[in-house]
């Protein structure tokens, strides 16, 4: 089997560029999906969802589509997406916040808008695809970086603070 990739790669170089090239773009965007699972990827939900204001500490409902952060009350782009841990009583705690790079969040935008993208703006929107935990002095992270998987897709047991 392994003859035939040689020979293939080997007789059509530009063909199996161009293969490896769609693969890789296809595998790019499933990881991000994956890293993003809390909005689906780059669609388009419907429904409210809660922001936290960085500066205040005030939570808001904004529509789900939004992507943050967006404006709080004095203009400033302080409010962020907060994602919660529902306990088994059923009470929730604020385990993660969520924003974008103004650089990220142009490319989601047009990605939205049905735009092609080249790999580059994809590495950079998945770069710019930023977490923290609550805590005040808690520095944002690149959400696909290991820092960032421990954030949002912790190990059994992970985030709650009451356990």
């Amino acid at each position: 089997m392994g003859n035939f990739f040689s020979e293939f790669i080997s007789g059509h170089p530009r063909l199996a560029g161009g293969l490896l090239l769609v693969c890789l773009l296809l595998a790019g965007n499933y990881v991000f999906s994956l890293g993003s699972s809390a909005h689906q990827g780059f669609a388009r939900p419907q429904g409210n969802v809660d922001y936290v204001d960085e500066v205040t500490g005030e939570v808001s409902l904004r529509p789900e589509g939004d992507l943050p952060p967006q404006p709080g009350k004095d203009g400033q782009m302080t409010l962020v997406r907060a994602h919660y841990l529902t306990r088994p009583d059923q009470t929730r705690v604020l385990d993660f916040l969520e924003k974008y790079t103004p650089e990220a969040k142009a490319i989601v935008t047009r990605i939205r808008r049905g735009a092609a993208i080249t790999p580059d703006e994809m590495a950079a929107a998945q770069a710019g695809w930023l977490v923290r935990k609550p805590e005040p002095a808690a520095p944002w992270v690149p959400g696909l970086s290991p820092a960032g998987r421990a954030i949002v897709h912790p190990l059994p047991g992970g985030n709650d603070p009451a356990k």
